[in-house]
């Protein structure tokens, strides 16, 4: 099955931590929230177009890193149907707060 005929799906939570994220780097510099979440959404976009790319971390979570923002990164999950995005970690603070999110 090829990735364009899965769906993505995304945690209730990750808006928790995308809102989390995007405040904090706002309140540091003006636009560098914005720049957060389009950064994000590049990520979800490289996730869609070929999410086996990235390897497994985590079981059989991947992550793909956000370069620009050093310890952040999108976690997920693929499976047959469904790429399911878990999280938005930092990974130096809380690498693995997202761990129970099913």
């Amino acid at each position: 099955m090829t990735s364009s005929l899965r769906h993505l799906k995304i945690h209730p939570r990750v808006a928790n931590d995308l809102e989390e994220v995007v405040n904090y780097y706002e309140s540091e510099q003006v636009g560098l929230g914005g720049d957060f979440l389009r950064a994000f959404r590049k990520a979800l976009r490289r996730i869609e177009a070929g999410p086996e790319v990235y390897r497994k971390v985590y079981g059989e979570n991947r992550r793909v890193m956000l370069p620009r923002f050093g310890n952040f990164a999108v976690i997920y999950t693929v499976n047959p149907d469904i790429i399911y995005i878990k999280a938005v970690a930092d990974l130096r603070r809380r690498p693995l707060y997202w761990g129970s999110r099913a």
